[in-house]
């Protein structure tokens, strides 16, 4: 599946971003069997996210594509939490990351300036679910897209010291409570993990 998976990457991200837009919603039920571990593989081959955003064409184009797809949001969210669902419930790793932060109630947002795109995710349960819109987020993550590729690295080490300097360093703007956002950082610690492995 991971090799399947490349290959889909690298053909939809030379298509234009009316295309992709045209083509994600049938990709995304293609490939909702895919596991992390797939994923994973899948963007190693390409390179990892450097390898891709080489491969896209940049800041700009990825921007283009985020504009593109923005208004098939609510059309694509289903699909992708049912996505994050089957794999929290079949990845042991992932379900133990998301065990650690069984008690946090946080709806944190995202808000992808560049693209005009809002979207927030809930943590309950130990459960995650994505939702269209930022309105009722306990904290909004203010994200221009190259901040959010700069501070990748950082949020994918799995070390507690580089997560914690993204939030103090500046270089992100929350509005909101930040201390909810604090009973999340468990979770980054064990995704970063599973990203080395």
């Amino acid at each position: 599946m991971a090799e399947k998976l490349k290959d889909a990457i690298e053909k939809t991200i030379k298509k234009s971003p009316e295309e992709i837009k045209k083509e994600l919603p049938g990709l995304l039920q293609e490939f909702k069997s895919a596991t992390l571990d797939d994923a994973i593989g899948a963007v190693s081959a390409l390179g990892g996210f450097k390898g891709i955003l080489e491969k896209i064409g940049g800041v700009d184009r990825i921007n283009e594509v985020g504009k593109a797809i923005k208004d098939i949001m609510p059309d694509i969210i289903p699909t992708i939490n049912e996505i994050v669902q089957n794999n929290i419930k079949g990845n042991p790793d992932l379900s133990k990351a998301f065990e650690k932060i069984k008690s946090a109630k946080v709806t944190a947002g995202m808000d992808l300036v560049d693209m005009g795109i809002g979207i927030k995710t809930k943590f309950d349960s130990g459960m995650m679910t994505v939702e269209n819109g930022l309105e009722g987020a306990d904290l909004t993550l203010v994200l221009p897209t190259q901040t959010l590729l700069d501070l990748y690295p950082q949020l994918a080490s799995g070390k507690m010291s580089d997560i914690m300097k993204i939030f103090t360093g500046g270089k992100l703007k929350i509005k909101g409570a930040l201390m909810k956002g604090a009973a999340l950082m468990p979770l980054f610690t064990e995704l970063g993990k599973i990203g080395k492995k």
